[in-house]
């Protein structure tokens, strides 16, 4: 069994900073960086490519707090109690994911091609992976996410007994669906491979990995993340099936 570890508080300047906060920090900066370098890689324009990755950000920090405000806590997100909803400050990573790739689509297909959307889509989802594998980090540390009580050898020991904490188990599994998506990236040939791969991945372990979790909200018997997982999946059917179609019509021979 895992021993429970209590979050650990960094002091800078005299602050006493949390773990979580300079973990969600990072986890920023390292989605910039690691979009722009990849977008490099591809051949997409520098700058352009980095106002993008910085709208899917901050597109995505809209879709995590609107998912988290809404689908988790509508007795505040609907109350019509603007000091409360202006006070409330939780954050749901399959809405950030969601969020921040609808955004960046919508924002991409205003400038460039499908194809040269997909690409961009490609080189923000490995961004994505990195910035949450080291957000969960954070989440692990602040055992931020509780899951069902059981003596199982994964399971944290906490003073009030043992139980999953997903926030850590979810960050085991990132590791190498990070590094897969990576692998993917730069071997795939068609765009919206690694989007799909990502989508895929994510949606498939947040799914079943929801069921475990407790305290949250649920609408018959499915958490909110656990239909954006649904959804997740269908949107990487469609985008394969995109991908798939627009290669099947480039290597069609031209008629007369």
């Amino acid at each position: 069994m895992i021993p429970y570890i209590p979050q650990p508080v960094v002091s800078i300047f005299g602050f006493e900073i949390e773990a979580f906060r300079i973990t969600l920090t990072l986890a920023v900066v390292s989605f910039l960086w690691v979009a722009e370098r990849t977008a490099r890689r591809k051949g997409l324009p520098i700058v352009e490519s980095a106002r993008m990755a910085a709208a899917a950000l901050a597109l995505g920090g809209i879709g995590s707090y609107l998912t988290m405000l809404l689908a988790y806590f509508p007795e505040i997100g609907f109350s019509g109690d603007w000091r409360a909803i202006a006070a409330f400050g939780g954050m749901s990573s399959t809405g950030a994911l969601f969020g921040g790739h609808l955004g960046a689509w919508l924002v991409t297909r205003r400038y460039w091609s499908v194809e040269k959307s997909l690409q961009f889509q490609d080189a923000i989802i490995p961004a994505y992976g990195v910035a949450l594998t080291i957000g969960r980090v954070g989440c692990a540390l602040a055992h931020e996410h509780l899951g069902i009580h059981t003596d199982v050898w994964f399971a944290v020991d906490f003073p009030t007994g043992p139980q999953l904490d997903m926030g850590l188990i979810e960050l085991v599994l990132l590791l190498p669906i990070t590094a897969a998506m990576f692998y993917v990236d730069r071997h795939s040939r068609r765009p919206g491979t690694t989007l799909a791969f990502g989508f895929i991945c994510h949606g498939v372990m947040r799914f079943f990995l929801d069921f475990w979790r407790v305290d949250d909200k649920t609408y018959f018997g499915l958490m909110p993340s656990q239909y954006l997982s649904v959804l997740f999946v269908l949107t990487a059917l469609l985008v394969l099936a995109l991908a798939y179609r627009r290669q099947g019509l480039s290597a069609a021979p031209a008629s007369s």
